[in-house]
């Protein structure tokens, strides 16, 4: 097959170009004559700027032996092709994590027809990459992360009596490993092929070590928007805190309590590396957690007493930093309502600025919605998204899938009423063991619809499998 590019798309769309070679090929090599059938098609694709954002057209002319993607930009290029692949070549769009090669053509003749994508239920729709223990061990390591953290040693040092119960030893354990960077670039092809937009691409992502900025380099360079975990507004962890600190040759403690100025510079420092890396990309996360995944006043209980004043505080110095380093006229924020967030703005102590997205999460008990999410008033104009968890539990292990496809359609549903549709992110932890709820959430948020379990379940099922149903 003749594939003929558009000069006028970006390195996403080449990068398509290449995988979809790759499934060419991989079909002519395990199907008989196809080849040469294959090679007498020409599949071209072009720019129309009438289409709507992120949306294709792929028309087939089997008279002429043409198929012809149209789309106004790289994503909706993107998803035109995978579609092809998807729909004409049999490629599941989670193919390498299902460990699901194409069954061969009996032939390729496809009818003339005409497919329009639509358009998206959600604005942003993406994958968190998170308590990624397992990808982070199972090829060899692009690079360590925390290397140059200034309390490594002292932390790594203590009896191993004390290390159990240490927090940061624990994450140091869990999370030094830099992912593969082949292993990444199939997640982001995977989230490309579901029709994902955004990736937050790991737990910790400190843009000063070579090795993560590169993590957030491929991602746009794949024609993802890249944003934050809500431990890192603007990119800052207590780790990256402190080593950036470090690196400046000063110490000063992680408070913005009683050290706002150096909260704020690190903060600064980071958003603009960011920028660099990502431009336009970039959706910011707003926050002020402590150390780790724990709230403020764990490690600096004077500010228990003053949450709501330095959360205030810290939004609006965040939002200034964002407004000198981001050239958009509306930059994309977010801001995780996630536990002592969520409780200061229920309880009216805390109000965010109009334009950030507000994104609730579900419960780590129950894996539903949570009670703000419920109760609070959708009045205004003001956009609001979702976090979701396809495993996460206060104790125990995250390999195990917790939400059955029937209740993320329903879940799915209930966001949509709300009207919720601004963000949505997907916690898939280390994803191959959840593929048939990731599957799942993506089909809902690109078009949210209550379907027969039967019908979705049978679509998400490898083909060579037992059929789940009884």
């Amino acid at each position: 097959m003749k594939l003929v590019p558009c000069p006028s798309f970006g390195p996403g769309v080449d990068a398509a170009f290449g995988d979809l070679r790759r499934d060419i090929e991989k079909i002519a090599a395990i199907s008989s004559g196809v080849d040469e059938e294959l090679d007498r098609w020409r599949l071209e694709i072009s720019r129309n700027p009438s289409l709507s954002v992120e949306s294709f057209a792929l028309e087939i002319s089997p008279e002429e032996r043409q198929i012809e993607i149209e789309a106004s930009d790289d994503l909706g290029a993107i998803y035109g092709i995978y579609e092809f692949s998807h729909q004409f070549l049999g490629i599941d769009p989670l193919w390498f994590w299902k460990e699901m090669e194409p069954l061969p053509l009996v032939s390729f003749s496809p009818e003339s027809q005409r497919i329009e994508s639509g358009l998206p239920e959600f604005r942003f729709r993406g994958l968190f990459v998170n308590d990624e223990d397992l990808l982070g061990r199972w090829r060899p390591s692009s690079g360590e992360r925390f290397q140059d953290w200034p309390k490594r040693e002292s932390v790594l040092s203590q009896p191993s009596t004390l290390l159990k119960d240490n927090y940061e030893a624990r994450l140091l354990g869990y999370y030094t490993p830099v992912v593969e960077s082949e292993a990444m670039e199939m997640i982001f092809e995977a989230i490309l092929r579901l029709r994902g937009n955004l990736v937050i691409p790991a737990s910790f992502i400190d843009v000063f070590n070579g090795a993560e900025a590169a993590v957030i380099r491929d991602a746009v360079q794949r024609g993802l928007y890249v944003s934050q975990h809500h431990v890192e507004p603007l990119g800052v962890s207590h780790f990256g805190y402190e080593t950036w600190w470090s690196r400046q040759g000063q110490n000063p403690q992680f408070s913005y309590l009683s050290d706002p100025d150096s909260m704020r510079a690190a903060w600064r420092a980071y958003a603009e590396e960011w920028y660099r890396l990502a431009g336009n990309q970039v959706i910011w996360q707003l926050g002020l957690r402590g150390r780790g995944d724990r709230p403020l006043w764990d490690h600096d209980p004077a500010a228990a007493a003053r949450a709501a004043e330095l959360f205030r505080k810290a939004f609006d110095d965040q939002m200034e930093i964002i407004r000198k380093v981001d050239s958009r006229e509306t930059p994309p924020v977010t801001v995780t309502l996630w536990l002592e967030v969520s409780r200061l703005i229920q309880d009216g102590d805390l109000r965010l600025p109009s334009n950030v997205i507000r994104v609730f999460a579900d419960d780590d008990k129950t894996l539903e919605m949570k009670g703000d999410f419920h109760r609070t008033d959708r009045g205004g104009d003001l956009p609001f998204g979702c976090y979701v968890h396809l495993a996460v539990w206060g104790a125990g292990p995250h390999l195990v899938q917790g939400v059955s496809p029937d209740r993320i359609v329903r879940i799915a549903n209930e966001i949509v009423e709300k009207g919720d549709t601004a963000y949505a992110i997907v916690n898939a932890a280390n994803l191959r063991e959840h593929v048939v709820g990731l599957g799942c959430w993506f089909e809902q948020l690109w078009c949210t619809r209550r379907e027969a379990f039967e019908k979705l379940i049978t679509g998400l099922c490898p083909r060579r499998s037992c059929s789940l149903l009884p």
